[in-house]
């Protein structure tokens, strides 16, 4: 006989000392599932109460015990406790997220989670970055082509530093899909408005591309970006 127990109790119990909220943590994944506009918004703030103390301990027991609640969810559900995970002002909650549509990507529309990923793909934190990455790494499949360049457009215009500066590792997982030419012209236009440090940092990953282009387009790619001599350079 499977025995749950409601948010507001939890919140009892997180209220108790840094004792009490391990004790909530650990018992996240016994929660009632409601149907209700508030269990959400309940949820997300149980969450900030018990990570209120910031060790890796807690946030290790925290996130796997609500992931492991998300696995009980219908994907409304999933999609509202994301939404609200990211819209919190605690950084490992918006990490956490990510970590939960990933983790139920099955469950979620591939639109929805398409447009989630391009969210976090276009926010400046890495490990968010990575994340949004990871879920589009899971969609590759079902993307279309045009799913691909709306969210290669997307991050580029965005014009954010990790956007840019992160190009070639998405390029190195949906650029399957692309031609040639427009991968060369995603990266041109990526090099044109990005500051040094982007630079720099596509360069030092586009090595990651020959998988997908093949050796002698590659060698074809870093002569039309002009930076041939200057990676032969390095080597030496």
């Amino acid at each position: 006989m499977e025995f749950f127990i409601s948010v507001r109790e939890l919140v009892s119990l997180a209220e108790e000392g840094r004792n009490g909220k391990y004790k909530a943590a650990k018992m996240l994944d016994m929660l009632s599932l409601e149907e209700t506009e508030d269990y959400i918004i309940e949820l997300v703030n149980l969450l900030e109460r018990i990570l209120e103390i910031d060790e890796e301990q807690l946030k290790d027991i925290a996130s796997n015990k609500i992931i492991k609640l998300s696995q009980r969810m219908n994907e409304e559900a999933i999609i509202n406790l994301c939404e609200g995970l990211l819209n919190s002002q605690n950084p490992y909650l918006k990490y956490l997220s990510g970590l939960i549509l990933l983790r139920n990507i099955d469950k979620v529309d591939k639109d929805i989670a398409k447009e989630y990923a391009i969210r976090l793909l276009m926010v400046a934190d890495e490990d968010l970055y990575n994340l949004g990455v990871a879920i589009i790494k899971e969609l590759e499949k079902q993307l279309s082509k045009d799913d691909i360049m709306e969210i290669m457009e997307t991050i580029l215009k965005s014009r954010t530093k990790k956007g840019i500066g992160g190009l070639i590792l998405l390029l190195s997982i949906v650029g399957k899909k692309l031609t040639f030419e427009e991968i060369v012209n995603y990266i041109s236009y990526a090099l044109e408005n990005a500051d040094k440090n982007e630079i720099e940092n596509i360069k030092h990953d586009l090595s990651l591309l020959k998988g997908i282009i093949g050796k002698k387009n590659y060698k074809r790619l870093l002569e039309h970006l002009g930076i041939l001599d200057s990676l032969n350079n390095r080597k030496k």
